[in-house]
């Protein structure tokens, strides 16, 4: 966390105001984070030293104009980035990456299109999986789960109480996520199906 904290201080002169930043556990050595510059959101990536200094130029690995960028989450294998994408709704897209030079390998495209807010993605261990909290208006936020062509979308949360942040066990057979239920806030895990552990 010091090392992506150090890096972020040093590119925020660089690519505008960084608002979310994330190291790839793949590697070590690359920091992707969104950053509002010029009026734009985008997604940037950036090498960095074992003590936290940038290493080259940041690279801009996409721009969506208008729409705020945040949640970002890379796959284990360094593959693919998910981010929601909010404007008066959000939803989920995704962007594969080429593993060795941590570029885009393709275009974006959405995951999701709906009415409600989904965010917070969380990929599973194996690369196969999405998590997420979604919320529609009047009904309480819950965590869902899609494959990661944007198919098979299912809650594994259900009742009056609010489920998200989303993060894989890593076994991936288990989602540990925040439960909030009239004003308190508690730890569950829950099945990637919908068995709840409590």
């Amino acid at each position: 966390m010091k090392t992506v904290m150090s890096a972020l201080l040093a590119l925020s002169a660089l690519a505008g105001v960084a608002s979310q930043a994330i190291a790839d556990e793949n590697d070590g050595k690359s920091v992707y984070y969104s950053s509002y510059s010029r009026f734009l959101y985008g997604i940037w990536s950036v090498r960095v030293s074992a003590e936290g200094r940038s290493v080259g130029e940041p690279f801009e690995l996409v721009s969506l104009g208008l729409p705020r960028l945040r949640h970002l989450a890379v796959s284990r294998d360094g593959k693919h980035i998910a981010y929601s994408s909010l404007t008066l709704l959000s939803n989920l897209w995704w962007l594969p990456l080429s593993p060795s030079t941590r570029q885009p390998a393709g275009a974006p495209r959405a995951l999701t299109t709906g009415t409600g807010k989904l965010n917070r993605p969380s990929l599973s261990p194996d690369g196969r999986s999405v998590a997420f909290d979604r919320t529609q208006s009047g009904q309480p936020e819950h965590l869902w789960v899609m494959n990661v062509d944007g198919s098979g979308a299912r809650s594994i949360t259900n009742g009056q109480a609010e489920h998200n942040l989303p993060s894989w066990f890593p076994d991936g057979k288990r989602l540990a996520y925040l439960r909030k239920d009239q004003g308190h806030f508690s730890v569950w895990a829950v099945a990637s199906s919908l068995d709840p552990f409590g």
